[in-house]
């Protein structure tokens, strides 16, 4: 393995590919560097600013990238730079960089720079009435963060690390391309109620580890195989609410249930419950079996 930068190369946690090359290598609050395949991104816009939250996966679990100070960027025709000025002088939070980009007509073009997200709609809105019409202004901020750093899939992630519940936080981040590939834990979820969705039924579960059935019901847990040659268990509950707990719980344990709230459609009303899978993962302490 080639030398680390500054005290990576003295981490006491580390996971290496076949070439030799560190995937995941820190320990906590200092550097980290680590490479996986992006899973979700999302933004949160405060008073001064925007933060973007990028979640990958790893050989160690699964990062959260959190990058603070951003702004969002849209562009115009350089030679309209002292109307924008004008025209967006009692709007505060933005501020305009000259750049060496051009439109297809061959004209230079100007960024603006917001601190936030409401700044842009507001001056698309006062320019528009101008017949000044920003470029780009549709896209989003975590989109156009990944675009310009030509990130379409994995990313090699350098930043500070520090170690939460069932993931690692990673501040101060620097992000670019990567092919490595991770492999990825998955599940299957079948979720069987009746026909108006009120009486929860079934939840089964299905992957390359596992066939479980979690099903309201008295009778004895039970275990038996199948096609795939592989055990299928059974285990029954007397009420919804248990049910939910032990899901929610064998996810956790699985570290399968971080960004489950954001991929499960279509929930029966009864079971919001599952969205409070964190203070439920909490008095169970399930953090430990992670």
């Amino acid at each position: 393995m080639g030398s680390l930068p500054g005290p990576l190369r003295f981490s006491l946690k580390g996971t290496f590919g076949r070439d030799g090359k560190a995937l995941v290598t820190h320990i906590n609050n200092q550097p980290l560097i680590a490479e996986g395949p992006l899973l979700t991104r999302q933004w949160q816009e405060s008073s001064s600013c925007i933060r973007l939250i990028f979640w990958f996966a790893s050989c160690e679990g699964p990062l959260q990238v959190v990058l603070e100070n951003q702004e969002a960027v849209s562009f115009f025709t350089a030679h309209l730079k002292k109307r924008v000025e004008n025209l967006l002088a009692d709007i505060s939070g933005w501020r305009i960089v000259e750049t060496e980009l051009i439109v297809f007509a061959g004209e230079s073009v100007a960024a603006l720079y917001c601190r936030g997200q409401r700044q842009p709609y507001a001056a698309m809105d006062r320019l528009s009435s101008k017949l000044i019409h920003l470029l780009e202004s549709d896209i989003r901020p975590p989109d156009r963060f990944l675009m310009e750093r030509f990130i379409s899939g994995s990313a090699q992630i350098r930043g500070i690390a520090r170690l939460a519940d069932s993931f690692t936080e990673v501040r101060q981040a620097a992000l670019a391309p990567a092919t490595r590939r991770v492999p990825l834990k998955a599940v299957s979820v079948d979720i069987e109620t009746d026909l108006s969705a009120t009486q929860l039924y079934s939840i089964a579960l299905y992957s390359d580890v596992c066939s479980l059935v979690l099903m309201c019901g008295d009778e004895a847990a039970t275990t038996f195989g199948h096609a795939d040659n592989a055990e299928m268990a059974i285990e029954y509950f007397s009420e919804p609410k248990a049910l939910l707990v032990s899901f929610i719980a064998w996810m956790l344990r699985k570290r399968l249930g971080r960004r489950l709230s954001e991929n499960v459609k279509n929930v029966p009303p009864h079971m919001q419950a599952a969205r409070k899978a964190e203070a439920v993962r909490k008095s169970l302490k399930l953090a430990a079996a992670l």
